[in-house]
């Protein structure tokens, strides 16, 4: 069982002014009936109406910051089809924490009695309403956005994706190429800007001589010495007799329907659907995309 790693976020507010919208009346068909009531306003979704002394006050969150009915307060991202009113008071208790239910990567700090924020957990790191701190992805209970990618900020051949339950699930690339944050898609190391750690190695696949070696933000192909052969278990090259090539960690299937997409066996005993990089085709000898040319796709529509 991995250790699960927290950081706490301690924020010290110094001589912080925050502006206050003027707020002014408006009449509309529901009644105020309690006090630290909110509404959402229907026409604009970054204000808000509050309900004080038995009146509803219109107020505008602060560019660039959002209505959010769920904390209620303003936040980075919001629904904005949201438009049921909140009928939980924005008291809170002075150091609490909570999240932002449209954002993992923010959290709120209670501070005289209201919710302050956004803040921004550092980077790579996302929040944990259960240990009400900062942690690790795979460590976070944060319910996510179906669909969502994000990269791997330990390994660029791997990323994060949003299941449709809302939870993280952790998948690899195909061998050969790398998760493009940009594109949010598994993409070619040239056009792949990789943030690693030093001397951070990945085999290249269809050629046990050559392998991938990252230097700062770059990907590049290094070469083995000559009668040399990279093992992708130790990172080395060795002669062969000694060399593990392409290690089966995952297990890659096409898609039957789609030469462009294809499934994958992970070792969490997932599977998921997932697609190559625009223009290319899902190779199941080669277990990687590549050009539709060199790919024996016989459901190739095209």
């Amino acid at each position: 069982m991995h250790s699960l790693s927290v950081i706490f976020v301690a924020v010290v507010f110094v001589g912080c002014t925050i502006a206050k919208i003027p707020a002014v009346a408006v009449d509309l068909s529901e009644q105020c009936n309690k006090e630290g009531e909110y509404f959402p306003d229907r026409t604009n979704c970054q204000a808000f109406y509050e309900c004080i002394n038995g009146e509803k006050k219109h107020n505008i969150c602060p560019d660039p910051l959002l209505w959010n009915v769920h904390i209620p307060g303003c936040s980075i991202n919001s629904d904005c089809s949201q438009v049921s009113t909140s009928t939980t008071a924005a008291y809170c208790e002075d150091g609490d924490l909570t999240d932002d239910p449209a954002n993992c990567n923010i959290f709120f700090i209670c501070e005289g009695h209201r919710w302050i924020g956004p803040y921004n957990c550092p980077k790579d790191l996302y929040w944990s309403e259960k240990t009400k701190g900062c942690v690790q992805r795979q460590d976070s209970d944060c319910y996510c956005t179906p669909g969502n990618r994000w990269a791997d900020p330990n390994d660029c051949s791997l990323f994060y994706e949003c299941d449709s339950d809302g939870k993280l699930q952790h998948w690899p690339c195909p061998m050969g190429l790398f998760f493009n944050s940009t594109s949010n898609v598994c993409d070619e190391y040239e056009n792949v800007e990789c943030t690693c750690k030093p001397h951070q190695y990945w085999p290249y696949h269809g050629d046990c001589t050559r392998f991938f070696v990252c230097n700062g933000s770059k990907i590049s192909v290094a070469q083995c010495p000559k009668d040399f052969f990279f093992d992708d278990q130790q990172n080395i090259c060795d002669r062969h007799e000694n060399v593990h090539c392409y290690s089966k960690l995952f297990q890659f299937w096409p898609d039957p329907k789609d030469c462009a997409k294809y499934y994958v066996y992970n070792q969490d005993n997932k599977i998921t659907h997932l697609e190559c990089p625009k223009g290319l085709f899902f190779s199941n000898m080669a277990n990687l995309c590549g050009a539709p040319e060199t790919v024996n796709c016989p459901w190739n529509s095209d």
